[in-house]
């Protein structure tokens, strides 16, 4: 059974990576979508979900590990973010 504390972290991690493939998707220079999607309200709903996801992580640990702990999986989706774009655009073109 899950506690609610574990719940509360794997519901911080969820808002926290939806708010990276979004901001992600925000950018003008992702690779992932053919069509242009409407900047403002996605940076606008990612910056959401990424301000979720501390407040959700604030109540288990610090301020200050929360802040980290977003950026930290910020960093690690916007790195292998492109890898798998990449991947996903090879096998498009190469079936």
């Amino acid at each position: 059974m899950v506690s609610a504390t574990m719940l509360t972290v794997i519901l911080g991690i969820v808002f926290a990576s939806v708010g990276a493939v979004m901001f992600y998707l925000a950018s003008p220079h992702q690779k992932l979508l053919a069509v242009a999607v409407p900047r403002r309200p996605l940076r606008a709903l990612s910056i959401l979900s990424l301000i979720g996801a501390g407040l959700l992580l604030v109540r288990i640990v610090g301020a200050g590990t929360a802040f980290f702990a977003v950026l930290t999986l910020l960093m690690a989706l916007w790195s292998i973010a492109p890898i798998f774009v990449a991947l996903i655009r090879y096998q498009r073109t190469h079936p």
